[in-house]
């Protein structure tokens, strides 16, 4: 067996690397007599490297269920320690009470971290800058500088908005669109040097 047929079968680098195959092999019994499965595979030098060429001996090993089992829960007992610990610095600094509040706030967010971690975290859309019923907004003429339109928002719906001109001319309802998470509405329709108001821009 090689290492790549090694990896593919589920067996792991141990770190135990040598040129000296009885070596690394006696490492790998030591982990045959702990119960797991262990292999001694050959490893060519890379013909980059220097020094020897001829490549060493690595001890891969695949742990057992059990030896699997005992590693989870040693590292539950240590994250438990860990949690007591600062249970009991916690209730030296504010007692029983506040050391109990403590637990509860622990567990609470495991629970919670554990119900949700498959949930995928929401989607959240940028906050568009919407025309306000009431608000005057402005624009310049994009033909003559010095010319100014305002158009007051009289009324509007998720799509729409009716405005009303300046000298209080009441414009059919124009239809809105989003750009760069702003709305806007040409107030004179679609043609060229149209004037365009922005929900961003009530003065000029």
């Amino acid at each position: 067996m090689n290492e790549k047929q090694a990896i593919e079968k589920g067996y792991h680098f141990t770190g135990i690397y040598g040129f000296n195959k009885e070596g690394v092999e006696q490492a790998a019994a030591t982990e045959r007599l702990k119960g797991n499965k262990a292999v001694t595979v050959y490893a060519p030098s890379s013909p980059l490297s220097r020094g020897n060429h001829g490549g060493g001996w690595k001890a891969m090993i695949k742990k057992s269920e059990t030896n699997l089992q005992a590693e989870r829960i040693t590292q539950l007992d240590w994250q438990i320690k860990n949690i007591e610990s600062k249970i009991i610095d916690k209730e030296k600094s504010l007692g029983k009470l506040g050391a109990e509040l403590f637990r509860f706030k622990v567990v609470r967010e495991e629970e919670l971290q554990e119900a949700t971690a498959d949930i995928p975290a929401p989607v959240t859309e940028p906050d568009v800058v919407k025309f306000q019923v009431g608000t005057t907004y402005c624009t310049r003429s994009a033909a003559d500088y010095d010319t100014i339109f305002s158009f007051k928002v009289v009324k509007r719906t998720a799509k729409t908005v009716w405005l009303e001109e300046g000298y209080g001319r009441e414009i059919n309802k124009r239809r809105i669109y989003v750009y760069g998470d702003v709305e806007m509405v040409r107030p004179y329709g679609s043609y060229s040097m149209a004037p365009v108001i922005r929900a961003n821009r009530t003065e000029v």
